[in-house]
């Protein structure tokens, strides 16, 4: 379930994680990590799925946006080993026409 306070935990899954090392980029993993994780919260009965992304990570917003999540708007800062790091949500409507190739 999303760990986010506005989220309907009932309805809303959450990726937490998914690190790809640079050296495997382009083959395809992070889309099947991805596939795994909708098919996983689509079993589970949840209706959408969220998950954060660095505002300063341009490839990974690009990544995800391609799979068919949408920045909604909600933005955090979190604090990493003393610093202050930005991050945007996305969500992917699990029922939505389109997000059937993640």
């Amino acid at each position: 379930p999303s760990r986010d306070a506005d989220a309907d935990m009932k309805y809303m899954g959450e990726i937490a994680a998914i690190y790809v090392a640079p050296g495997h980029w382009h083959n395809g993993i992070g889309t099947k990590l991805c596939e795994e994780a909708v098919n996983a919260a689509r079993k589970d009965g949840y209706a959408k799925l969220n998950l954060w992304v660095l505002t300063s990570n341009a490839p990974a917003q690009k990544f995800y946006k391609r799979l068919g999540f949408v920045k909604d708007g909600a933005e955090k800062t979190m604090d990493f080993g003393g610093k202050s790091l930005q991050e945007a949500r996305y969500r992917l409507s699990l029922s939505r026409a389109g997000s059937a190739h993640v």
